[in-house]
């Protein structure tokens, strides 16, 4: 079955989508560059939290260092595998890709 749309429409959509990744590449690489320039060791498990001033001393914000938590999804498939199979749902996403 094929679904109609306006080519613009569409055009618009991966245009958004290749400029958004780019903007994630350059946000992810300045993120990196602040970091550094901060003094913050990429090996440090636990940062201390800062806040942020610039050359005068005014405040420009801050640095927040927060736990983050995440499940081990094949450690639970290799230890629990019983109890995972039972907990798994399947869900579905929509997702748009152009056409080489």
């Amino acid at each position: 079955m094929s679904r109609v749309v306006s080519r613009e429409q569409w055009e618009t959509y991966q245009r958004a989508k290749k400029a958004k990744a780019d903007w994630t590449a350059e946000e992810e690489k300045l993120k990196a560059e602040l970091r550094e320039s901060l003094g913050y060791d990429p090996d440090d498990p636990k940062p201390p939290s800062d806040d942020v001033v610039d050359e005068n001393g005014e405040p420009l914000g801050e640095v927040k260092v927060t736990p983050g938590r995440r499940v081990d999804l094949h450690y639970l498939k290799d230890h629990y595998s019983a109890e995972c199979a039972e907990a798994e749902k399947i869900t579905y996403s929509v997702s748009f890709r152009a056409k080489p």
